[in-house]
């Protein structure tokens, strides 16, 4: 009978070891795991802030993130759409020989604007194309007090003619 009772103390004993040694590892384990969790999150964290910064950075230069822009458009334009601005500005893409903002009159392959940001509430920069010329536009509006807009053409850069296929 003291054999069993040895044989269960020695098993009693080393299941408490063991017991206790997988507990310590665990804990340790998963310790560590939360601390490469956390700096992962950390990390990741860190570069979402600067795609923040940066993203404020670059959209001050849009009338979504110039807020003295936004202002003097919502004082003065008065509930005059800015959209009604880009639209007329793209209906001009369908007018024959293209839209005469570009400056430009190809025959049979009009110039069109692609695509416009409004910078603030005077200036829009637009891209423009046709299958042999690109580039960019700075255009100014400017709302009068009947409701209508003048547009002028500021300045514009030219890109060098892209290639034709089979050439």
């Amino acid at each position: 009978m003291k054999k069993v009772y040895l044989y269960l103390f020695i098993f009693s004993a080393l299941l408490n070891v063991f017991t206790y040694a997988y507990f310590t590892k665990k804990e340790k384990f998963e310790s560590e795991k939360e601390q490469k969790k956390q700096a992962k999150l950390e990390q990741k964290q860190t570069v979402i802030d600067s795609l923040e910064v940066e993203l404020f950075e670059m959209s001050h230069y849009t009338l979504g993130g110039n807020y003295s822009a936004q202002d003097y458009v919502e004082r003065y334009f008065d509930g005059y759409s800015i959209e009604k601005i880009r639209d007329s500005i793209l209906d001009m893409n369908h007018v024959k020989g293209g839209n005469q903002l570009a400056g430009y009159d190809f025959p049979g392959d009009p110039i069109i604007i692609s695509r416009m940001e409004f910078m603030n509430h005077r200036w829009i920069l637009a891209d423009f194309d046709n299958s042999k010329l690109g580039g960019q536009l700075l255009i100014r509006y400017y709302l009068n007090n009947d409701g209508t807009f003048e547009l002028e053409t500021l300045d514009r850069a030219v890109y060098l003619p892209k290639p034709q296929i089979g050439e």
